[in-house]
């Protein structure tokens, strides 16, 4: 249990959270969002997404708790206070608070190991168990999920009896970030490899995918059975960036019938480390074992920092996708002829320009062409891949104003 102190500190921080979320710009905020991912939204919306630079910001933020879990808890809490009185984008703040249930897996039968250095950020050595993929697929088996029903339920009512009668406290959270399966099958044999397979030995490599993609519906089917799914269609993240409000997809406020499963939720899907792989390769070794995975949600949405235009021949053909990343490293102009009002446009802008040097000048024009670009289409704006600040988080506050200058200018 928390101390009374911890609890005292926790129920203040919460009343506070509430307050926000009483606030009548969180309703228009959700009105707004959920038009833009029906595709009808008249205007862009704007999201800081802070990432590895979290760590910076939170030697500003002084925690008061003195129990370990409480001050986990006051450091998410006060996360989100941050986010709304100092980053001032468009995140909507309700008055719901959800724990993830406390789950682990037994693997894939091999061990990966990332050898990390001392620091505390850094680059790590890959050192992948699988060298001839052949015999290494005889190595492979499907992960096993546990669940420790008892932690859970531990912490939800630690939680619960600090500020329960303050927030709806509940369980939710997300349970894998993707489907996208490369990143997996580089863990197991290494980038380098996954490339030259294609050439060297291309039936191995489909092997290895089909084995990934079915591993993955067999996890997704664990989850399924074992009724561990929560609704992600509400005031949380998806994808690689965009806000989950939608009508079309069942919620906590307008439920599904029970048991709740995939086909109610969110999905997400990319292959980033792909990049250099041209389209056909793409749609041969990669896309046929993405697809019946993203077809197994509600809505879905593809990429992350991989340009997506030159595949989208592809991945159109997944008849619920609904969001679309526009990488730093796409062309906006490209995009909105290939996407049209038909999708959402999840814009990436360079986070380099505000995390290495700031360079207003160049946010103002990046962000100009982007609009020049879409105009009238579904778009949203998120700053990401922000896995520094410089020591200086303002600088999050100031881009979000800029963009929401350069929108009201066009």
């Amino acid at each position: 249990m928390f101390s009374q102190k911890d609890k005292n500190i926790l129920r203040k921080i919460a009343a506070k959270i509430k307050d926000f979320s009483a606030l009548a710009v969180m309703k228009e905020r959700e009105k707004q969002w959920t038009s833009l991912n029906g595709l009808g939204s008249p205007k862009p919306l704007v999201l800081v997404s802070p990432e590895g630079a979290w760590i910076e910001i939170h030697k500003t933020i002084p925690l008061e708790c003195e129990g370990e879990e409480a001050r986990n808890v006051e450091r998410g809490l006060r996360s989100k206070i941050y986010q709304h009185e100092q980053i001032a984008d468009d995140t909507v703040m309700d008055s719901r608070f959800r724990i993830g249930w406390h789950l682990s897996n037994d693997g894939f039968g091999v061990e990966i190991k990332h050898n990390t250095p001392d620091a505390d950020r850094g680059a790590f050595k890959h050192v992948p168990p699988i060298i001839d993929i052949d015999e290494g697929l005889k190595k492979l088996k499907f992960r096993k999920i546990s669940v420790n029903r008892e932690s859970t339920m531990k912490h939800l009512e630690n939680c619960k009896d600090a500020f329960g009668d303050v927030l709806d406290v509940g369980i939710g959270g997300q349970y894998f970030w993707t489907t996208g399966l490369t990143q997996t099958a580089i863990d197991l044999i290494g980038l380098e490899n996954l490339m030259l397979y294609m050439f060297d030995n291309p039936d191995g490599l489909k092997r290895l995918m089909k084995f990934l993609s079915d591993e993955m519906a067999n996890y997704m089917d664990q989850l399924e059975q074992m009724d561990l799914l929560a609704y992600n269609n509400g005031n949380n993240g998806i994808g690689s960036g965009n806000w989950g409000l939608t009508s079309q997809l069942p919620s906590e406020k307008k439920p599904a019938v029970k048991p709740i499963r995939f086909k109610h939720l969110w999905g997400f899907c990319e292959s980033q480390e792909t990049v250099g792989v041209s389209p056909e390769m793409f749609a041969e070794f990669i896309w046929p074992y993405q697809k019946p995975l993203m077809e197994r949600f509600g809505l879905t949405y593809y990429g992350c920092c991989e340009p997506v235009e030159d595949r989208f021949e592809y991945i159109k053909t997944v008849k619920n996708l609904r969001c679309i990343s526009v990488s730093p490293w796409s062309k906006p102009e490209k995009c909105a002829a290939a996407y049209g009002r038909n999708y959402v446009m999840c814009s990436k802008p360079n986070p380099g320009l505000v995390c290495v040097n700031f360079d207003e000048t160049a946010i103002r024009k990046e962000i100009r062409h982007i609009l020049d670009s879409t105009k009238g289409l579904n778009l949203m704006f998120i700053l990401k891949d922000t896995h520094t600040i410089s020591n200086q988080p303002e600088r999050f506050r100031r881009w979000v104003e800029i963009v929401r200058s350069e929108i009201e200018k066009a």
